[in-house]
């Protein structure tokens, strides 16, 4: 697995990239290749609402587990660390610590105070952390090219560039770009911090200020599309399929994947636990035996 890296350019406010109007031909009139873009948010039955869903996530983002399917070394670490639940901690003891201490100086009984906000929030079956899967470019469409991996990574690394800036209160722990699955794509691991809280902290965890349908609308389908529309035709040199209705968050293949995957981590995990369990038993007879 590569080295993450920092970030490639500080992005000012002049520097928004504007849609632009797509020829279906390049300057020679040959006919362009089409791309697509799809986003899509952790949510329901992958939504990471405990430890064990967010080490879950790790084992399948940071290829924590043995495979012959799949390999490390197609795994791209564009942000955070090789241990994404300490990237996420830092961002909980980043984002929180202030208004933690603020919230346990004003509470009369010992009981009401939280020693460590990260457990207490992993404990509460809520969103802990947020997931986002980005796409460019379908199974169909990789299987026809033939990119250098460094043009890819320039697309996803503006993406996720362009998504701190759009998204700021999504402050992002761990990113990567897998490319041992049938198209490359970019997982994005991030904490959403809701502000001005009247009850409870002041700054929280909060997943519903962040996410709301205008942001989900105008930032993942709206502005972040532009943004992976200009970086193809620049590093791609492709053109954009038109957008299609009803499928604003879709990206059911991968998390088709990422579902079995989980499943086939857990069932080895179910398999070693009763195989301990065996394990001592035959122990203890051994022991009584003698």
């Amino acid at each position: 697995m590569k080295n993450g890296r920092k970030l490639r350019k500080e992005i000012s406010e002049n520097e928004v990239v504007k849609k632009e109007i797509i020829q279906k031909t390049d300057k020679g009139g040959r006919f362009m290749e089409q791309s697509s873009y799809s986003a899509h948010i952790s949510n329901k039955k992958s939504a990471i609402t405990s430890k064990a869903k967010l080490a879950g996530v790790a084992k399948h983002n940071l290829r924590k587990y043995r495979s012959p399917d799949y390999s490390q070394e197609e795994v791209v670490l564009l942000y955070g660390t090789e241990n994404l639940m300490k990237d996420v901690k830092r961002v909980y003891q980043e984002e929180f610590e202030e208004a933690l201490k603020e919230y346990n100086a004003k509470q009369t009984r010992e009981d009401r105070k939280i020693e460590d906000y990260f457990s207490h929030v992993s404990e509460k079956q809520q969103d802990m952390a947020v997931e986002i899967i980005f796409q460019v470019g379908d199974k169909e469409f990789w299987e026809k090219q033939k990119i250098p991996r460094n043009n890819v990574e320039y697309v996803y690394e503006d993406i996720l560039d362009y998504l701190q800036q759009y998204l700021p209160n999504f402050v992002v722990a761990n990113a990567v770009v897998h490319y041992d699955e049938a198209s490359p794509h970019m997982y994005v691991v991030g904490v959403p911090v809701g502000r001005g809280f009247k009850r409870g902290l002041e700054t929280k965890v909060s997943k519903r200020s962040v996410f709301t349908q205008e942001n989900l609308s105008k930032v993942l389908q709206g502005e972040l599309r532009e943004i992976a529309e200009s970086c193809v035709m620049k590093y791609l040199n492709m053109e954009f399929k038109e957008k299609q209705k009803g499928r604003n968050y879709d990206l059911s293949v991968i998390e088709y994947k990422v579902k079995k995957e989980t499943e086939k981590v857990e069932e080895l995990d179910e398999v070693l636990k009763v195989q301990c369990k065996q394990n001592e038993e035959l122990c203890e007879n051994q022991i009584e035996i003698e």
